[in-house]
């Protein structure tokens, strides 16, 4: 009697155990350990921006030496060069400014005569050449660029730098440093070697991680533009949507399509200045041209087009000064004319 009640009362009990409805997790746990992996992940994020961010200044320290090298007269040049939207023109120009250092810049297509004149203006300043490639590919601008180049004679520190032109020859003593920014790496062939030999060439390649380090960096207290403000959060969601976008279309990450690109278009998105949603005109920049608008809705009206464009005409005369300010603003913003800007503030003036 005792051994089957025994038995009856076990099976009762593994009965009990089998059929038992599993117990519901407490909400405020599970959301105290989503928030716990939330944050961790934040953190390591973090740390890992700050990783990037420590071994990008380190690298940037060494172009900031040779930069602080041609000011000081250290040395006589250095060659930056690189990727495309990598910051190399800011690290230079901040870094001569926060010396108080003055320079000359000059940027674009440079003729042997213009370069020669350059150095006849300033032979003793520190010049800033960027983005001159078609002066390093001219046999009489390779000629001028060695001559500049040089270390000089004994003691003497002037590179003797000469143009000759039919029957008259000028003459520069030449003192000065020369910082180079390009795209182009200087080859070791015919006078680019020579070139190369008396400068110092300097690859500036960051790794992605590190410039979507630096630009979280720069945006987390947001981003301004004339009267329009972009806050952190804002920012970063732009960084994502341009990264994605970079990978989807397997194209290269540069600053500029964020500094210049990305943030512009959602600034003016939010204030009403396109009539293109902001990620459209992303994808389109980052594939050259224009596909299916995913993120856009349907043409405006031409009644909507006109107070678009009288919203803007506002916007632009509250944030220039001077009327040239504000047409050559208007024209950027619209591409339209003169006329067109006058227009929309006159009916700005009668609607008021």
């Amino acid at each position: 009697m005792s051994n089957d009640s025994n038995t009856t009362d076990r099976q009762r009990s593994g009965s009990k155990t089998e059929n038992a409805v599993p117990e519901k997790p407490n909400p405020a746990t599970v959301s105290t350990e989503a928030n716990a992996a939330a944050a961790s992940a934040a953190m390591s994020a973090n740390d890992r921006d700050q990783t990037a961010l420590y071994e990008l200044e380190r690298q940037r320290a060494v172009l900031r030496d040779a930069v602080r090298d041609v000011a000081a007269k250290i040395h006589t040049s250095a060659y930056l060069y690189g990727a495309t939207g990598t910051s190399k023109t800011f690290l230079v120009r901040s870094t001569l400014d926060n010396i108080s250092e003055p320079y000359k810049y000059l940027a674009g297509h440079v003729t042997p005569m213009g370069y020669f004149d350059w150095l006849k203006e300033n032979p003793d300043g520190t010049l800033v050449l960027d983005d001159a490639t078609s002066l390093f590919h001219n046999k009489i601008g390779q000629q001028l660029l060695l001559a500049s180049l040089g270390s000089g004679y004994g003691e003497e520190r002037a590179r003797v730098v000469r143009y000759h032109e039919r029957n008259r020859t000028e003459v520069v003593n030449f003192t000065g440093g020369l910082i180079v920014i390009s795209n182009e790496q200087l080859h070791d062939v015919g006078s680019m070697s020579a070139i190369k030999s008396r400068t110092r060439p300097i690859l500036w390649n960051p790794s992605e991680a590190q410039l979507l380090a630096l630009m979280r960096d720069a945006t987390k207290n947001g981003w301004n533009r004339d009267q329009t403000s972009v806050s952190a959060v804002e920012c970063h969601e732009v960084l994502d949507f341009l990264v994605a976008q970079c990978h989807h279309f397997n194209a290269v990450i540069e600053c500029r399509l964020f500094f210049e690109g990305a943030l512009p278009d959602f600034a003016a998105s939010k204030a009403g200045q396109h009539e293109t949603d902001w990620r459209d005109h992303t994808v389109s920049r980052i594939r050259e041209r224009i596909g299916h608008l995913r993120y856009s809705g349907p043409p405006l009206t031409r009644d909507a087009l006109k107070k678009l464009e009288q919203k803007i005409a506002e916007q632009v005369r509250a944030s220039c000064n001077t009327r040239a300010e504000q047409v050559a603003t208007w024209i950027r913003e619209t591409g339209k004319s003169d006329r067109a800007y006058d227009r929309r503030i006159a009916e700005l003036r009668i609607a008021k």
